[in-house]
């Protein structure tokens, strides 16, 4: 399993320099700042309302087919900001096009150490990572999960592969299968409310 955490990054001529910033300014221009998101039922579009509704404030959400036309949208200032998994946007924080406020992890990212939390500024509750795994069709023979769970923990342990998926905005946890299991269950009930909260649907 790889997770990684989201990140709130801004075009670098948007004036607030941290997340409490960003909060006083939708604060004082309630759904005026627009902030994208990749794709419906994302974990970016889920993160920019879940921060509406534990920041107690109204942004302008955006929400695009992909990152990428999310990102060239903000990078054209025709959005104010993004919240989005830390790799497609990496490249941008580096040259500086973007300013990225906070990721969303519990603790700080390697890909950007100088980049607080969303805690840290705080958002005590607002805290998730974005995950990835593989899973195989229900009823596959325990023997062969085993093996395929062992197989591809190896793979990630690999230092060249590692350091690559770190540098990328990845983090290589693997674990075991029923752990994985554990995390897909959660978070389909923890993202539940926020779901029927804002009545989303992917028609």
């Amino acid at each position: 399993m790889l997770s990684s955490p989201q990140v709130l990054a801004v075009h670098r001529e948007v004036p607030a320099k941290s997340v409490r910033e960003l909060i006083a300014a939708a604060k004082a221009n309630p759904g005026k700042l627009a902030v994208a998101s990749p794709a419906v039922g994302t974990a970016g579009q889920l993160g920019v309302l879940l921060l509406q509704s534990q920041a107690q404030i109204k942004l302008n959400p955006v929400v695009y087919k992909s990152a990428q036309p999310a990102l060239t949208d903000v990078l054209g200032k025709h959005a104010d900001g993004i919240i989005v998994t830390v790799a497609p946007a990496l490249p941008f924080i580096k040259e500086g096009r973007l300013r990225a406020l906070a990721v969303s992890s519990a603790n700080r990212s390697p890909a950007l150490p100088d980049v607080p939390t969303f805690v840290e500024q705080g958002l005590p509750k607002f805290s998730f990572e974005a995950w990835q795994g593989f899973v195989v069709p229900a009823g596959t023979p325990k023997d062969v999960i085993d093996r395929l769970n062992r197989e591809f923990n190896a793979i990630l342990k690999q230092p060249d592969i590692h350091d690559a998926l770190v540098k990328q905005g990845f983090e290589p946890k693997g674990g075991t299968a029923e752990v994985f299991g554990q995390l897909i269950k959660d978070s389909i009930v923890s993202w539940a409310e926020v779901i029927r909260a804002n009545n989303l649907s992917l028609d």
